[in-house]
């Protein structure tokens, strides 16, 4: 039986890409089809929902779930069992680690997907669609006979990722992912798309739940994508959707030199900018200077903290000095710079920040990306230092600055808003921010601006962001006149060039 399955993506959702992911593979892999309801930004998602589902009558509705997502889920796949009474699947992070949180007697869920989904859930719909019971299989979670929750065996990771069909975007409207933004690579606000080219992280760090979710399957959790097919996924990025930019979001993109090196070699061929996230371990100077011939932009590095104490009791397995050589280097090939920090941490002092802020300035990074620590559950900090009730999740939703009335875990008594702002007038202070020095230093950059049919919003998104950040700067003065700016650059019209 070909069943039809809609996959919903969450007003606040960040991105659909793992829901692609896995549409794609089943659309691709099975007789199946999947569609995706992409909610963001939309207002009044209940009606839309209801409506959208009412239309398409489903055979199966699915949600991908992060912690702050759950209340949310669980009231919509209430609503959408008492209205339709389809099947509901559940998956992602917290149906990984916790599927008991949606198997229960009386709820709306009927199945969490536990780890990687794809081969699960095709697997699933393989049992459903041949009317089989489908209690049991691997890394899925539902009711057994008796109303327990019973979980299949966990399932091995998919080891050859060259299975994984190239991802069909027309299943969601690409405009709002890809149009120029700042919010990917920082400061080269482009028509950018995030590409992942790995999957999994060897890491330990105990604020992170990526090394627990990995594990809830077997094998090996770093595995990488063959190289032709992550250069083909980009090459079709480029030329049906005139991205210019690519952002990699793999935590473990420079864990192989050698496979960097060859990257890089074909970026080059295709004259696109690009970013990755890195360790700081794990740069060298050739490999750098290769990074930045091949057009990548910004190399983003978890700094978290400028305290070797803390760094330790994180397990984050790096050390200040080691901050400072890979910031170093990147200076010295001319790559700029984000350092991602976080305040908040366990047993974190007054000296600790003064330490943080005291690596900010010697490091200089060009852009900041920081948060306060939040115990999210599948950490180990959240283990050691909270096991917050299920009931309590909703606190994950919109935490915002004041998680400090949820989950303080330092030791001072400084605002955590005063310390993030205190980091921000650090990087900004006296200096023209991340976004115009890319544009005036970068003439590639400069001239793919102006040549580009984008041209007017990506100067607007720079403009904006300049705006933004002149309030932690000594040029306060300059807001209104780059206002004025910005309301003239609204107002050009440039014919479409490319």
């Amino acid at each position: 039986m070909k069943l039809n399955i809609t996959l919903i993506s969450l007003p606040k959702a960040t991105a659909s890409y793992s829901l692609l992911t896995l549409a794609s593979y089943v659309n691709g892999k099975t007789e199946h089809r999947v569609r995706i309801l992409d909610l963001s930004g939309v207002e009044g998602a209940d009606s839309v929902i209801l409506a959208s589902l009412k239309g398409e009558k489903p055979d199966i509705v699915g949600f991908s779930c992060f912690t702050r997502d759950y209340p949310e889920v669980m009231r919509l796949s209430g609503l959408i069992k008492e209205q339709l009474g389809c099947r509901i699947v559940v998956g992602n992070v917290h149906a990984s680690l916790y599927p008991e949180d949606f198997i229960f007697s009386g709820s709306p869920v009927d199945f969490a997907v536990v780890g990687e989904g794809e081969i699960t859930f095709s697997e699933l719909l393989a049992k459903i669609g041949g009317k089989e019971n489908p209690c049991g299989i691997a890394g899925v979670a539902s009711l057994d006979p008796a109303g327990k929750m019973a979980v299949g065996a966990r399932r091995p990771l998919i080891s050859d990722l060259s299975v994984l069909p190239q991802i069909d975007y027309r299943l969601v409207p690409v405009e709002p992912y890809f149009k120029p933004a700042n919010r990917i690579i920082r400061g080269a606000a482009l028509r950018t798309a995030v590409v992942y080219a790995s999957r999994g992280c060897p890491s330990a760090c105990e604020f992170c739940a990526a090394n627990t979710v990995w594990q809830c399957n077997t094998g090996p959790s770093v595995r990488f994508r063959p190289v032709e097919d992550v250069i083909a996924e980009i090459r079709n990025l480029k030329s049906k959707y005139g991205i210019q930019g690519i952002m990699f979001g793999d935590d473990s993109f420079v864990i192989k030199r050698e496979r960097v090196l060859q990257f890089c070699d074909e970026l080059e061929k295709l004259d696109i900018f690009w970013s990755v996230q890195g360790r700081v371990t794990q740069v060298d100077e050739e490999m750098v200077s290769a990074m930045k011939k091949s057009g990548c932009v910004m190399l983003c590095f978890g700094v978290e903290s400028g305290s070797d104490t803390v760094l330790k009791r994180i397990n984050k397995g790096i050390t200040v000095e080691q901050i400072r050589r890979a910031f170093s280097i990147c200076k010295k090939a001319g790559v700029r710079c984000l350092a991602d920090i976080m305040c908040n941490h366990p047993g974190e002092t007054e000296e600790d920040v003064k330490l943080t802020a005291e690596l900010l300035r010697e490091i200089a990074p060009a852009e900041l990306s920081q948060a306060a620590m939040t115990p999210y559950p599948g950490t180990k900090i959240y283990e050691k230092y909270v096991k917050t009730k299920p009931r309590d999740y909703y606190v994950f939703s919109n935490i915002g600055h004041e998680i400090e009335k949820h989950f303080k875990l330092c030791e001072h008594d400084i605002p955590l808003k005063k310390i993030l702002d205190s980091y921000f007038r650090i990087v900004y202070h006296c200096r023209l921010p991340g976004s115009f020095t890319l544009l005036f230093r970068n003439f590639k950059y400069v001239r793919e601006v102006v040549l580009s049919r984008h041209c007017v919003p990506i100067l607007t998104v720079i403009l904006e962001d300049l705006a933004s950040q002149l309030r932690y700067c000594a040029a306060e003065h300059l807001r209104d006149p780059l206002r004025k700016i910005l309301g003239v650059v609204k107002t050009w019209s440039f014919k479409e060039r490319r």
